[in-house]
């Protein structure tokens, strides 16, 4: 007999796919920091944080790190990364919807191409475990779809998709794209919430967003509520790309960053998971830690080296990163992971 609650596992990506777009953290680290420093400031004048973001529990009042001026505690029940200080609806208001920071042009660059190498394969993850489910008449809604990518995929494999973002720029962007009224506007997180509640949708999808949400559990108790069967989530994670960051202080954060006042640990999703009667019905892990190395060291050796150097170093180093990281995907140690979850 078959186990019911066997995970489906999945390892590993190119790192070919995703290095060719993130060109712009290398090229521009300096800018990129100094961005970021902006808005560390602007949270550190938010309030303290008393409580984990993810189970609530009273923080400890020790510092566990220092990064890029912004303090970080370790949640000592769930294991959650929480920053020192909150991100209200002030700072989210200020950091997606302030043309000041251009958060949204990170994303607004070479649009194909990141609907070839990254959200593509994000839509064939979830068909190939649909299929295995034998469901039919897929139906998904994209939640912080920003300019509409996997949206632009879903399509190009035949799916239906509806898309909900907040930030009209990333809208206006993505509709030259994609099909008339896929990408719509959310005008608040509370719409949003509810369209997750009443739905009855195959699939709610939330890539990189939960992360960046005030009220994240807010999204486990609509989905909790609702008859939708599946929700896929796209995770950055509170492990070896952290730590990297917390010893090269000259390079851009990328997991770390202003943006992520928090991250989950995969013991404090499975947590949160708990709490709200939800379990993973599949998993894909993969990261972009050594990736991240490789930067680190590049921004770190400076310009001054030669191209015999830097041959070595690709020879030693930069060649090796698939089968570096493949180590750490496995481990279930690695940046990111991507989890269809589904109702007890």
């Amino acid at each position: 007999m078959k186990n019911k609650n066997k995970i489906h596992l999945k390892f590993g990506k190119k790192s070919s796919d995703i290095s060719k777009i993130k060109k712009n953290f290398l090229i521009n680290n300096n800018s990129l920091l100094d961005s970021n420093l902006k808005i560390v400031e602007f949270l550190k004048k938010q309030s303290l944080r008393a409580t984990c973001k993810n189970c609530g529990l009273t923080l400890p009042k020790k510092i566990d790190c220092t990064s890029h001026n912004m303090a970080y505690k370790i949640c000592i029940n769930c294991t959650h990364l929480n920053s020192k200080f909150n991100d209200s609806q002030e700072f989210h208001d200020k950091i997606y919807h302030n043309e000041k920071f251009s958060y949204a042009k990170n994303y607004m660059q070479d649009y194909k191409l990141r609907v070839k190498n990254i959200y593509v394969p994000k839509v064939n993850f979830i068909t190939e475990f649909l299929k295995k489910k034998k469901t039919k008449n897929v139906k998904i809604l994209d939640i912080g779809s920003g300019c509409g990518h996997f949206l632009k995929a879903c399509h190009q494999k035949k799916i239906s998709a509806l898309g909900l973002e907040s930030n009209l720029d990333m809208i206006k962007l993505g509709q030259k794209y994609l099909k008339k009224n896929s990408l719509v506007h959310s005008t608040s997180y509370e719409n949003s919430l509810k369209i997750i509640k009443d739905g009855k949708y195959t699939m709610i999808s939330l890539i990189s967003v939960i992360e960046h949400l005030e009220r994240p559990n807010e999204i486990f108790n609509s989905f909790k509520k609702s008859k939708n069967k599946y929700l896929f989530l796209s995770i950055p994670l509170f492990n070896f790309s952290a730590f990297l960051e917390n010893a090269f202080q000259n390079v851009y954060p990328r997991h770390m960053a202003a943006t992520h006042p928090h991250l989950y640990t995969y013991e404090s999703i499975k947590y949160i998971l708990k709490r709200y009667k939800l379990k993973i019905c599949s998993e894909w892990w993969f990261g972009s830690d050594m990736i991240d190395l490789n930067r680190s060291l590049l921004v770190s050796f400076g310009k001054n080296k030669s191209s015999n150097f830097s041959k070595k170093f690709k020879e030693s180093f930069s060649n090796q990163i698939d089968e570096l990281q493949d180590v750490l995907d496995r481990k279930k140690l690695s940046s990111e992971v991507h989890l269809i979850i589904s109702h007890n």
